[in-house]
Order: C-alpha cells, then structure tokens, then sequence
C-alpha cells in the first residue's frame, strides 16, 4: 500500500515539473494523479544527552519578509538618493571638481538648487581644489511626506540629516590644505521629489552650518 502511494506521489511530481517546461514552451501539460499527494512536513530529531532518548520536533516556518508600504517605500528610496548623492560629490572633489555637470546635475531637480551648486561647483574647479576622504551621511529624521503633491508620480520627503566631514581634506591649486570654515559635522535640510522617470532629486537643498549635529 505504501509502495502504491508512494509511486503516485513522484509521478505527481514529474507531471509537475513536466507542466512547468510545458508553460513555458506553450506546450499542453500532463494531468496528475487526482489524489492529492500528502503535505510534506520537516522535523528534527533531538536527542536528550542524559537519558539518550530522541524526540522528534517540526522545525520552525521561515519567517515572511515584512512587505512595505508605498510611503515606506518612497522615503527609503529618498534616503538612499541622499547618500548616493554626496558620495557622487565626493567623487567629484577627489577629481578636481571639473565633472561636476556630468555626476551630479541629475540629482537637482529645481533651478534654485541647480544655480546655486552649479556656481559653487564651478567655483571649485575654477580655483583648482581638491578634496579627499568620504562624507558620512547619518541621523534621518522624516519631517514630512507629501503623497501625489502636483499629480500622481511625484511625492515629496522632507528630511534633515547630519553630514560628517572629519574625514575629508580640501587642498588649493598647490596642494595646501584649505582649513575648514564650517563646523565637522552641521545639519542639512532637503526636500526631494520623485521624478517622471522614477529617481528621486533634490527640490530643495540647504547646509544649515550652524547647527552641529552627532
């Protein structure tokens, strides 16, 4: 009787798996068997070191990832534009800041913030400096979110996060180190915008540098 099950079961299996190529080749699939093969279950045999008797207990269902919500979803993705955004800045001041237009222009996506940082830029490279070392980006805090401001496709996260500059260094045309005029570590302010295109830009942008910040 077990043999007899246990044949149906695999040719259930088969017919299963032979089903599977067959969608995928837009063939016609086999039926299997119609009594329904028995739930599989998954144990593990523990064993009492003192008395040397075993039990048998069912192993533990894998926990489902938390899904996210469409808000969730958006202010990660907003976040995470910020971080990428100053490790792109980063990349331009080991450079010389001259490809400033071509790594950091998409991420602006109003013209106040495109003027104002397209003259500091420029600046930048126009004096021949140089920096080195990486921007630490910590401390979010979601202010606000704003769903479908203008029509759908267009949320907004405003957000204040705390830049780390204690390890960058900034050199003039001559290799000397320009002394910091701002504090190691100030605040930033920033509201970005979902994009037709689905990134995330900054709509505003503002370094609040007297406001330390851990």
């Amino acid at each position: 009787m077990g043999r007899a099950q246990d044949q149906r079961t695999t040719a259930a299996r088969a017919c299963a798996a032979v089903a599977v190529v067959a969608l995928g080749l837009g063939l016609a699939a086999c039926s299997p068997d119609p009594e329904p093969a028995p739930e599989e279950t998954t144990t593990r045999i523990v064993e009492d070191p003192s008395t040397g008797t075993t039990t048998e207990t069912p192993s533990p269902s894998p926990t489902e990832t938390p899904t996210l919500t469409p808000e969730e979803e958006n202010i990660a993705a907003a976040k995470q534009t910020v971080v990428d955004y100053y490790a792109a800045v980063d990349e331009v001041a080991r450079g010389g800041y001259s490809t400033w237009t071509d790594k950091l222009i998409g991420y602006w996506a109003s013209p106040d913030v495109a003027n104002l940082n397209s003259v500091a830029f420029q600046a930048a490279a126009d004096q021949g400096r140089r920096s080195d070392g990486a921007t630490k980006i910590s401390g979010f805090a979601v202010l606000e979110y704003t769903a479908n401001p203008d029509q759908p496709g267009y949320e907004r996260v405003h957000l204040e996060y705390c830049g780390d500059y204690t390890e960058t260094t900034t050199y003039d045309r001559d290799g000397a180190v320009i002394p910091p005029s701002n504090l190691d570590r100030f605040t930033w302010a920033a509201i970005l915008q979902r994009q037709e295109d689905g990134r995330w830009a900054f709509a505003e942008l503002e370094s609040m540098t007297d406001r330390a910040c851990t």
